[in-house]
């Protein structure tokens, strides 16, 4: 049997709206599922890239768009590819050591 397609949010909100859901309907439609929630994902793309590259939050690492690879793109957006990975490893790095203390242990 197919999968049946979400109603969304937006949607969902109008037929409250309209009357013709209730508010603790559509919350129950998203907690089964029936109903799509509120968007979390945000994209990001990294400045200075001329758009060719967002960010995968919270690694250093970068997705260059449609399918290319970081060696294909202009060298000044490889130069801040690197610089961004490069910083964003070096602040992290003291942050992760310190969770990774305190919940793990070395083999």
């Amino acid at each position: 049997m197919p999968k049946a397609k979400k109603i969304s949010l937006e949607h969902a909100k109008e037929l409250v709206q309209q009357g013709l859901m209730t508010p603790e309907g559509m919350e129950a439609g998203q907690k089964n599922g029936l109903i799509a929630g509120e968007k979390r994902k945000e994209s990001w793309v990294l400045n200075g890239s001329e758009g060719l590259i967002t960010l995968s939050f919270p690694s250093p690492k970068v997705n260059p768009i449609q399918k290319r690879k970081l060696e294909e793109l202009p060298e000044k957006v490889q130069r801040v590819a690197r610089t961004f990975k490069q910083v964003l490893a070096e602040r992290i790095r003291p942050i992760y050591e310190e969770v990774r203390e305190e919940f793990a242990t070395k083999l």
